[in-house]
């Protein structure tokens, strides 16, 4: 064959355009043999940057009931007997001044507060200016000016489906985040707790307590406090197993505490001393009350309690609160909690067919039991 014939047709000339055309585009049009710097995909890193170094890490020491001694009755390593290692956890910022949120149990009990800034890997003492065991917040400070601090976002600001990010000490290892989305709202983990969860699949684990839960604003939602570990679930070793199901307490919740921490080191609230449920169908049904009525149902007194000296009864609903209709038990407790004790409030009852009204003078909340 003639090679030479065949590469000057015109069909060949068209074929060796073409490729050579290819091999011009090729590495700019299909992004092969290029040696540019292209662009990072979106991401998160940007947020992280902003935000991490307003969360920082927790180490708590406690003191040892127990003294050890040697045969003849004399102290062994007295400074090492009295210290104990403590717990670990996180914290945030919350003004540039030092004022910094973490849980109540990551500092419950401690002779001292360590704060570790690992943005610039510097400690600090911290002084604990007061906790909240009720909803599990403390709030601690450190001596120091111009801090980053993050700021609570407000009320109904995030909903089911956000995007989020946790940020804490996780396991003690130091700083991590994670992401997930917020998963509920207004979450009641048991009855009677007023505490007002925001639950999310961002991991939260042993270390996280006290952290930052976020959303891509860069605005605090939340304050990072316990995850739900199946018992069901546990390895060899028996150890629960995370679930994916987290919590953190809500901003408004803990803004307000923060807020009472500062300026007395203690919250008092107001107290009912009623066991209550939200009114369903189901209850309605069963205590023969209409269907039209919508409340909370008293299901128990406590004895000597500000409900039982006013004289509420079981069986009692409750349909509206200083004249603010009630829908939920939650609500209500929510409603009354952040009332001073003392305050007398008037309560629109539905009493075996009679709608009634009562006034009750709220008492303080007693602390929890340890």
């Amino acid at each position: 064959m003639n090679f030479r014939r065949v590469l000057a047709s015109p069909a060949a000339t068209a074929i060796l355009t073409a490729l050579t055309a290819f091999a011009i585009l090729a590495p700019g049009e299909f992004g092969f043999g290029q040696n540019t710097n292209p662009k990072q995909a979106p991401g998160v890193a940007d947020l992280v940057a902003r935000v991490a170094p307003s969360v920082v890490s927790i180490t708590v020491t406690k003191r040892s009931s127990e003294i050890k001694t040697d045969p003849f009755g004399r102290r062994e390593n007295p400074d090492q007997s009295e210290i104990v290692g403590g717990s670990q956890g996180s914290g945030v910022i919350l003004s540039s001044d030092g004022y910094i949120i973490t849980n109540n149990h990551v500092v419950d009990g401690a002779s001292g507060i360590i704060v570790t800034r690992e943005d610039v890997h510097k400690d600090y003492h911290a002084t604990l200016i007061g906790t909240d065991p009720d909803t599990d917040l403390a709030l601690i400070k450190i001596s120091e000016s111009n801090l980053p601090a993050l700021h609570f976002a407000e009320a109904g600001s995030y909903r089911v489906g956000d995007a989020v990010l946790a940020i804490g000490n996780a396991f003690g290892l130091g700083q991590s985040v994670s992401m997930g989305i917020v998963s509920a709202i207004d979450r009641p983990l048991s009855p009677g707790e007023f505490e007002d969860y925001i639950q999310t699949d961002a991991a939260i684990n042993h270390g996280n307590s006290g952290g930052a839960l976020v959303n891509l604003n860069g605005d605090l939602i939340g304050i990072n406090t316990r995850f739900y570990a199946d018992p069901n679930l546990g390895n060899k070793k028996q150890e629960p197993t995370p679930s994916g199901v987290n919590f953190a307490i809500a901003a408004p919740l803990a803004d307000s505490v923060m807020q009472g921490l500062k300026k007395g080191g203690k919250i008092r609230r107001a107290y009912l001393g009623a066991e209550l449920q939200t009114l369903t169908p189901g209850l309605a049904a069963m205590f023969s009350i209409p269907e039209n009525v919508k409340g909370v149902i008293i299901v128990g007194l406590v004895p000597d309690s500000p409900a039982g000296k006013a004289g509420l009864q079981p069986k009692d609903v409750i349909t509206a609160l200083d004249g603010n209709p009630v829908k939920s038990s939650v609500e209500l407790e929510r409603s009354i909690i952040f009332l001073p004790p003392g305050k007398t409030v008037e309560m629109d009852i539905y009493r075996e067919g009679q709608k009634v009204s009562e006034k009750v003078a709220l008492g303080e909340r007693p602390l929890p039991e340890d």
